[in-house]
């Protein structure tokens, strides 16, 4: 029987190996399934990185026409505020001059309330040396009457 060992040393030598390759060949075939199923994972996120991609490139496009938007609003605001500005500046310079035409009317108005006193007081003083030129005239010619009476009286 001794020489029958070494036959079934080998022949378990041999069975242990075609075990091993059956195992080797069903891990082979797990890790290729598992393989394909990454493959198809990664094509998966890499289709799913491309529509991201795509999404991230149409947000910023449109937070590019945003951001140009609201530079063209500011600017447009600047130059509201600009033209609102000169506006107040018109604005006061017109309210001076309103005032100052207020002011000149008052000037104006005592001036002619002045004159206008200043006349009456001359045209007062008119009428009373003309009433006095008058009695002036009524003395005279009583003056010239009574000695023209007097001088046929006699």
């Amino acid at each position: 029987m001794k020489k029958n060992y070494p036959i079934l040393y080998i022949l378990l030598i041999l069975i242990f190996v075609s075990g091993c390759s059956t195992v080797s060949n069903d891990r082979i075939k797990n890790v290729e399934h598992k393989i394909s199923e990454i493959h198809v994972l990664t094509q998966d996120l890499q289709e799913r990185i491309d529509e991201l991609s795509t999404s991230i490139s149409l947000v910023v496009n449109d937070g590019n026409e945003l951001h140009n938007e609201i530079d063209d609003v500011s600017a447009k605001s600047k130059a509201s505020q600009q033209k609102l500005g000169d506006a107040e500046v018109f604005i006061k310079g017109l309210h001076e001059q309103v005032s100052n035409l207020g002011n000149n009317y008052k000037v104006l108005e005592e001036g002619l309330n002045k004159r206008i006193d200043e006349i009456q007081k001359a045209e007062i003083e008119l009428s009373n040396r003309l009433e006095l030129i008058k009695l002036d005239i009524k003395d005279k010619v009583r003056e010239n009457i009574t000695p023209v009476q007097g001088s046929t009286d006699k």
